[in-house]
């Protein structure tokens, strides 16, 4: 009867679980609900971009970036969005950047035209994710943060 009774409620409680998280799911046609996840991470502030697209400018550990969206339509009903940190650099060569994308496995990083480092992750929220999933992936941007000028050293920061 208490293996019954057990089995009952692993069902009852599987059958509720898809229900409990219908409710949590994110995409970046929402850039209010982007921005609160950003905000249990850091300062952030919602923006708008020269195309009027959102942008969310945010401050993690005192360092900054920007999370812009993407595929928009009129600035409205964006699909992805990008993070993207931009530094002043000294001595950094193409190879170094190579050697920081041959090794990690989130944030790709380049020498912009400027002859600014730079990384950006690209998110697709097309259809929608878990806050827990967005919260997760905001905690994988705040460790290339704080590692990526760890393993170039020498860096300062843009985004200020």
């Amino acid at each position: 009867m208490r293996e019954l009774i057990f089995g009952l409620a692993l069902m009852a409680a599987a059958l509720a679980a898809p229900t409990a998280q219908a409710g949590e799911i994110v995409d970046a046609t929402d850039p209010a609900a982007v921005l609160e996840i950003a905000l249990s991470h850091g300062a952030a502030s919602l923006k708008k971009d020269a195309m009027g697209d959102p942008l969310i400018e945010g401050r993690i550990e005192d360092k900054g970036y920007r999370l812009v969206f993407y595929d928009c339509d009129e600035g409205r009903e964006c699909k992805s969005i990008m993070f993207a940190a931009v530094w002043e650099l000294e001595n950094l060569t193409d190879a170094s950047m190579a050697d920081w994308n041959r090794e990690q496995r989130f944030g790709k990083a380049f020498i912009d035209e400027d002859g600014r480092a730079t990384v950006e992750m690209n998110v697709n929220l097309n259809g929608g994710v878990t806050r827990a999933n967005l919260d997760d992936t905001m905690d994988w941007w705040k460790l290339i943060l704080v590692e990526f000028p760890e393993y170039h050293s020498g860096l300062s920061w843009i985004f200020r």
